[in-house]
């Protein structure tokens, strides 16, 4: 028979390991829950997109003028009239028979003056038979010389002649030709002459520079008279007037030219702001932003209609396309539980998207935590 007294403690001892096992178990789950609230405290992903811009650029067509006529940009006109002449050479030639001259210098050895008549001959040892005679009549001093120009007798290549150590006296006897005789320094020559020929193609290479001529005067007496504004200008009408015809035998020829330029000046701050919404259009979505460069737009005329209040331009304007930084395509939300492989396959499918890091944290993290505030997107650009 067991007695109360035993019977009693065995009761209180159960009870007790009870509550001993459920503290426990409390202690644990509680320990692992805490741990578990830890590790998520812990995760964490930093995603790093590299992207690299490109430039873009726009061409777009824009009126300048009367805003109230249907105009983009505010802009006035305004014309001036300008004329010049200048002479050009023609660059073909051609070959004709000539007669050769050229100054010779006269010598006498001698103690006695020698007096010679116009047209007196002279001959070169190198082309005997051929006669170059002087133009005027002279008297060669004793003891001196003189010098005279003379001209060939006959024409064509045949009368050049290089310089000429002496040259003799035909008319003279043996004796005093050793004693008065010529000499020439330089050549003797015009038998062969080039003579220049007026092509099409030298008058319309006159006509473009003098062109170029018209519009550079024209546009700086225009920026000069509107020195306060930005223009652009061109030649809206000319004409050109030649001395000579195609195909005239002619050293030169003077073309006279007159132009009509016209300056185009415009509201600088409007057309910047029409060629960057010009620019912004390029824009294919939100996950692309473009940024204009520092240079300002390009201005070109491009066509005038008389009597119009509106003249047409071109403009050009350049900028630089990138991702942009705050497009939702790379909002955290979208790599919320993906691999490291799925954010790199869905980021390098974005334009301009160079290069993807994604670091975990703790490393052995597979996936990117589910709590958008422990995910880091960080965006660099390169150049």
């Amino acid at each position: 028979m067991v007695s109360r007294d035993h019977q009693s403690g065995v009761v209180q001892e159960q009870p007790v390991r009870f509550y001993k096992f459920i503290a426990l178990t409390f202690l644990i789950i509680t320990l692992v829950l805490f741990g578990v609230i830890i590790f998520m405290s812990t995760k964490r992903a930093v995603i790093s997109i590299v992207t690299k811009s490109q430039p873009v650029d726009i061409t777009t067509s824009i009126k300048v003028g009367d805003v109230t006529a249907g105009a983009d940009v505010a802009g006035l006109s305004t014309t001036t009239v300008m004329t010049i002449s200048d002479v050009f050479h023609p660059t073909g030639t051609k070959e004709i028979e000539g007669t050769a001259k050229g100054m010779v210098t006269l010598h006498n050895e001698s103690n006695t003056p020698q007096p010679l008549v116009v047209r007196t001959r002279l001959e070169s040892p190198e082309k005997p038979g051929v006669w170059y005679r002087i133009q005027e009549g002279v008297t060669v001093p004793a003891g001196g010389s003189i010098e005279v120009e003379v001209v060939c007798d006959v024409s064509g290549a045949q009368g050049d002649l290089p310089p000429q150590e002496k040259m003799i006296i035909p008319g003279l006897n043996g004796a005093r030709q050793q004693e008065v005789y010529a000499t020439a320094s330089e050549p003797i020559e015009g038998g062969v002459q080039s003579v220049g020929v007026v092509s099409l193609d030298d008058v319309k290479e006159a006509e473009k520079i003098l062109l170029e001529r018209l519009e550079k005067e024209g546009t700086e007496l225009l920026e000069a008279q509107y020195s306060d504004k930005k223009g652009v200008y061109s030649v809206i009408q000319h004409t050109f007037e030649s001395d000579t015809q195609v195909g005239e035998e002619v050293a030169e020829f003077t073309l006279t030219g007159q132009a009509t330029v016209m300056g185009v000046f415009y509201d600088q701050e409007g057309l910047g702001e029409y060629a960057m919404n010009a620019l912004k259009k390029r824009e294919l979505s939100d996950a692309e932003i473009i940024q204009p460069v520092e240079k300002a737009p390009t201005v070109q005329f491009d066509q005038y209609d008389q009597g119009s209040d509106v003249i047409r331009a071109k403009v050009f304007h350049s900028g630089i396309a990138s991702l942009n930084p705050e497009s939702p395509a790379i909002d955290k939300s979208m790599f919320l539980g993906k691999t490291r492989a799925e954010v790199r396959r869905y980021l390098l499918g974005l334009d301009y998207v160079y290069e993807v890091d994604v670091d975990f944290s703790p490393a052995w993290m597979q996936k990117v935590p589910f709590m958008a505030e422990h995910v880091t997107v960080v965006v660099k650009n390169v150049e």
